[in-house]
């Protein structure tokens, strides 16, 4: 038995001794093919430089070479090299790509608004946002997703609102905590999404204006979310931009006080009613609310009324504001006019009141109470402007550029022929 035990012993060790054996004389072999090693590496030196395709392929190629090669003591040189190499080259591969689709996204977005293609546009932006976060391009991007749904909507198409307004409030949120833009938005073509503007140099303001003026304007009159309205108005009014001087937005506030001056005489009517028509304290405190509303409205219609143009073609709506400010003038002031050009003239002159903060109401003496003596038929229409989208010049720029970007707003370097910069319209911009 143990003869046996020995003679199969030695046959183990004979069987690793004869694997070692051969693997050294497999590894002897390749190193020693050398037509073969220098084709592999021919085929690195040949594409090693070049462009990101046959790049691709030495990359490939010095994977082989370490991986046949690796072992070899004469080839330590050359490996280490490409060792080194390949993860330097993979990562440069992968920026070049990603660079090349950004390219390819950013003309994506240039056509679709050349061409006025919203639904592309906000395809593509949405693409572009997710990409480039809080760069330049990205900022940029954003204001016009929160700018098309407003001339859209001029035109009684909605579709694009609830698109605007949340990347308005977007905009409005990245502007006011200071992040970096380019171009405040982007233009392409005969479109012209870019706040930059030689009246209102101060941009950043220019485009906070716009924003809220958007999405005020979209709340109020699309939505009829009124009250929700009116902080994005009120702040459009207060920055100094070109939408300060938009007489819908103080038209727009003084009727929402109007529509409250009605809704309290409809309760006070009924309450009136429910006493046989005698004065009560609740009907008085209403009374006094009505008057404070009142005071707000004419301080807005007023306010719009200075602003309104004169041409022919705003005549009604100038009118409808001037109906509107008498009648409120008239109730606040027990059905007398005196004094109100002056009023007009002097609004003005000190701040307008915040519509958000509560209304104080006006007390004096009560209204007669056989009947509701109040007069609101001409506080109860709506005071919508007629659409006027006129915008101040915008700063020229260069027609093209060498870089790949939407509407050309900031660097982005490609490995194919950049996106173009088209040049801005010279009028009817913002």
């Amino acid at each position: 038995m143990k003869s046996v035990f020995r003679f199969l012993g030695l046959g183990v060790l004979a069987a690793v001794f004869t694997a070692v054996v051969a693997g050294d004389i497999s590894a002897q072999n390749v190193c020693d093919e050398v037509e073969a090693k220098q084709a592999t590496y021919k085929k690195f030196t040949d594409n090693f430089d070049k462009t990101i395709p046959q790049r691709k392929i030495a990359v490939e190629a010095a994977k082989e070479y370490i991986e046949k090669y690796g072992a070899c003591p004469d080839d330590k040189a050359q490996v280490d090299y490409l060792k080194n190499y390949i993860p330097t080259t993979e990562q440069a591969i992968k920026v070049a790509a990603d660079t090349e689709a950004k390219g390819s996204l950013f003309t994506r977005f240039n056509n679709a608004l050349k061409s006025k293609n919203w639904d592309e546009v906000y395809a593509s932006g949405k693409e572009i946002i997710a990409v480039e976060g809080d760069s330049v391009i990205g900022n940029d991007v954003t204001l016009v997703l929160g700018s098309i749904g407003l001339d859209e909507s001029y035109k009684n198409n909605d579709k694009y609102n609830a698109d605007t307004v949340k990347y308005a409030q977007m905009a409005i949120e990245k502007l006011e905590s200071g992040k970096q833009f380019k171009d405040f938005g982007v233009a392409a073509g005969e479109v012209n999404y870019s706040y930059k503007n030689v009246k209102f140099t101060d941009t950043k303001n220019n485009a906070l204006g716009w924003m809220n003026f958007t999405i005020g304007y979209i709340k109020y009159f699309r939505d009829k979310n009124k009250k929700e309205a009116l902080p994005y108005l009120y702040k459009a009014s207060q920055l100094n931009s070109f939408v300060k001087s938009k007489p819908e937005i103080y038209a727009a506030i003084g009727q929402y006080y109007l529509d409250e001056v009605v809704r309290l005489e409809n309760e006070r009517t009924e309450k009136l009613k429910a006493s046989s028509n005698a004065d009560t304290d609740e009907t008085k405190a209403i009374f006094a609310m009505q008057k404070g509303y009142a005071d707000r409205g004419i301080d807005a219609f007023a306010r719009a009324y200075k602003l309104v143009g004169t041409t022919p073609a705003e005549k009604a709506y100038r009118d409808s504001i001037y109906a509107k400010l008498k009648g409120a003038y008239e109730f606040r002031n027990n059905g007398k006019a005196a004094g109100m050009e002056e009023f007009i003239a002097s609004v003005t002159a000190k701040p307008m009141p915040n519509p958000t903060t509560e209304v104080t109401p006006v007390i004096e003496a009560a209204p007669a109470t056989t009947t509701s003596t109040t007069n609101t038929s001409s506080m109860t229409a709506p005071a919508e402007a007629p659409v006027n989208n006129t915008k101040p010049e915008a700063t020229a720029k260069p027609a093209n550029s060498t870089t790949a970007k939407p509407a050309a707003t900031s660097a982005v370097k490609t490995t194919k022929a950049p996106a173009k910069k088209p040049a801005p319209k010279k009028k009817g911009t913002r």
